[in-house]
């Protein structure tokens, strides 16, 4: 057995993973997010879950993976909906998707993404649910009857099925499926393998049956046209594990977390169709196996990872866009970033669109200046839900899992840094003072020198990564200040006038709407004449979350 072949086998690479728990639990790292973020458990002690999705009306589904049920959420009690039978089982396959009609409740279908033991294939089956289709607060849906949408997708060896299920913007289902470890096929647009197809659904007949002729799937806009009957059903070529993606709402635009072979996993953007990720000749952007004729341009992925000795996942989770009246909106500052995570860590990455897909500038709190958080372990899927909160699946075995979100917990402020080395001013918070919108934010500067010095120069901005081109935090040594520091990139000032040895700093907040998630930074600049050559000391900075 090649290294190759054994360290697939033994990680069960990307797929969904049932490792031995016991161990990860036992060295579990601290869950760490930025500043006014919350982790909360949506549903406990559920057994495997391995996917989810949002009822426009806000109820939450869930699949799990071996057991094939489909379970709603309403007001934090979980109702089984149905199961799909005749699963083939493994840490790869079973029930791996599911996606909710976007025409709900007109059309009140759930799609599944699944194994099928009989046929030894995979295969896209509808669902019709029944029961209160409308009413938000019941849990009373069940199963209605099937229809297999796709079937005849490969899956010879129980390794990379793939397994997304989206619907995009255009109201098509998107779907991916792995190279079933046949490399050189994902580039032959006549084979299912390794490949993103685009069905056009809302045409198939209600009720029972199925499959259709494939012909009646094929959309308008798809980019190939044969020959045979599975090109015209392809939007992507060039996969290898494509476990999870996602669609951007607005623009469109397609995210793809790979799982490579044995250097690289990659998350690539597809904007176009007919996008070709490289796969076999390429693992991320690295050169990697050859097939017959030439090598064909390829998509280069906007991120990649070198996949470490240890076990290595990465997993698409959302590109975030919610309303702007959510009442768990991250803040405007995220709107179209894009999130992933690499499941045997939990460490969860994000990436702005605006810089050309690059790692986000840290918010307050942030764990490190390139992980968003850290300690989020055993993911396997994510979803915006209605409410603006990231919503997750966490699995940690075939038997024990759960559904949880990140959320914003509310106004936020931690002090951070260090201004000068020696007696330097302290700034803080006054006593429950917290940055809510509409209302005035007090804080204190105190520890300040003697009179003449004193007086303090409140500082007010929105980077601590960089200032006037120079990165921060800065040595202030040039500007006639050794031993002090930068922290914050002013873009506006106050003057303070201290009292009894402290300086009280109001800083009145905006009322509207549109500021809840802006991030702010705060250092003070103080007189203090026998200290330096410049005459001026500062104190640590703050970092704040206005809600």
């Amino acid at each position: 057995m090649t290294p190759t072949v054994s360290r697939i086998l033994s990680l069960g690479r990307a797929a969904v993973i049932a490792f031995p728990v016991a161990v990860g639990v036992a060295l579990a790292p601290a869950q760490s997010l930025p500043l006014g973020f919350v982790v909360e458990t949506v549903a406990g002690n559920q057994r495997g879950p391995i996917a989810l999705d949002f009822l426009p009306d806000g109820r939450l589904l869930f699949a799990e993976q071996d057991t094939g049920a489909v379970k709603v959420v309403v007001s934090g009690s979980v109702s089984t909906v149905g199961t799909v039978p005749g699963l083939a089982v493994s840490y790869s396959q079973g029930l791996l998707a599911l996606a909710v009609d976007p025409q709900w409740p007109a059309r009140p279908f759930l799609y599944c993404y699944h194994t099928d033991a009989a046929a030894a294939d995979l295969r896209i089956t509808r669902y019709e649910i029944t029961g209160d289709l409308g009413n938000a607060a019941s849990s009373n849906l069940q199963f209605g009857s099937s229809y297999v949408v796709l079937a005849g997708i490969p899956d010879t060896v129980p390794q990379h099925e793939g397994g997304e299920l989206r619907f995009g913007g255009d109201g098509m289902l998107y779907a991916s499926f792995g190279d079933d470890r046949n490399g050189c096929l994902a580039q032959d647009v006549t084979a299912f393998h390794g490949k993103l197809v685009r069905l056009r659904v809302d045409g198939l007949p209600p009720g029972s049956g199925g499959p259709p002729p494939r012909s009646a799937l094929v959309p308008a806009g798809n980019p190939f046209t044969g020959p045979g009957d599975v090109a015209p059903l392809v939007w992507a070529t060039g996969l290898r594990n494509p476990f999870r993606f996602d669609i951007d709402p607005v623009a469109g635009e397609l995210f793809v977390a790979d799982v490579g072979e044995q250097a690289f996993d990659e998350i690539s953007r597809i904007d176009t169709a007919g996008g070709n990720l490289g796969w076999p000749w390429r693992e991320g952007s690295a050169p990697w196996l050859t097939c017959a004729g030439n090598e064909p341009p390829s998509i280069t992925p906007i991120a990649e990872h070198a996949i470490p000795a240890s076990f290595f996942a990465l997993v698409s989770l959302a590109v975030y866009r919610a309303d702007p009246a959510a009442p768990f909106r991250f803040g405007p500052g995220y709107d179209g970033d894009y999130f992933y995570v690499e499941h045997f860590s939990g460490d969860v990455w994000r990436l702005d669109g605006g810089s050309g897909w690059q790692n986000a500038v840290p918010v307050p709190g942030q764990p490190t200046a390139e992980l968003w958080a850290t300690g989020l372990r055993w993911i396997t899927a994510g979803r915006v839900g209605p409410d603006g909160a990231l919503y997750f699946v966490e699995r940690r075995s075939s038997t024990r899992g759960s559904v949880q979100r990140i959320r914003p917990a509310g106004a936020a402020f931690q002090a951070f840094g260090t201004g000068c080395s020696s007696v330097p001013p302290v700034l803080a918070s006054a006593p429950a003072s917290l940055p809510v919108l509409g209302g005035t934010f007090d804080l204190r500067v105190q520890q300040l020198p003697p009179a003449p010095g004193g007086l303090t120069i409140g500082m007010i901005g929105f980077s601590k990564t960089v200032w006037a081109g120079q990165a921060l935090p800065l040595p202030l040594a040039g500007f006639g200040m050794p031993g002090c520091t930068g922290l914050v990139a002013p873009a506006l000032t106050t003057l303070v006038v201290p009292s009894g040895g402290v300086a009280n700093w109001p800083l009145p907040l905006p009322a509207a709407s549109a500021f809840a998630g802006q991030d702010f930074f705060v250092q003070a600049l103080v007189l203090d004449p026998s200290r330096n050559a410049a005459g001026l000391a500062v104190s640590n900075g703050g970092e704040g979350v206005m809600r």
